[in-house]
């Protein structure tokens, strides 16, 4: 257990995509395992747009959403932070969840964030016991 916690640290540590692995029977038994892992995926998701390393954020994407680097570069936007997640609901194999984080967004932009809070609802589901990013919408 110690060499898979040292090993999350040193990949974080090298700033590539984190994904937390969990059984689909864990996952269907515990509800705050799944928060978690979620958390790790939308925090490691928004650390990459922050970093502007976008084939990265593209990874935490499952490849049938059909999410390409180039989608997710948005002109004007800057300075991405997670401020909170709020598991909505989940299953063995999909999770539902609502989250709060801040953007900069350069005025006269075109965009569909505002600069400051925003609020986005993302539907994850496990592929290979790993948690991927399915669909991004604005209201639950």
């Amino acid at each position: 257990m110690l060499a898979i916690l040292i090993c999350a640290v040193s990949l974080s540590a090298c700033s590539k995509p984190v994904n937390r692995s969990i059984d689909a029977d864990s996952a269907e038994s515990s509800q705050s395992a799944v928060d978690v892992a979620v958390r790790e995926v939308l925090q490691g998701y928004l650390g990459a747009l922050n970093r502007g390393d976008y084939d990265a954020a593209a990874a935490y994407w499952s490849p049938t959403a059909g999410v390409k680097a180039a989608d997710l570069k948005i002109p004007g936007a800057s300075g991405w932070s997670f401020i909170s997640s709020e598991l909505i609901d989940s299953s063995a194999t999909t999770a539902r969840v609502q989250l709060n984080f801040s953007v900069n967004v350069t005025p006269g932009a075109q965009s569909t964030y505002t600069s400051g809070r925003n609020v986005r609802y993302f539907r994850l589901v496990l592929e290979q016991r790993t948690w991927k990013i399915q669909s991004m919408t604005t209201s639950p």
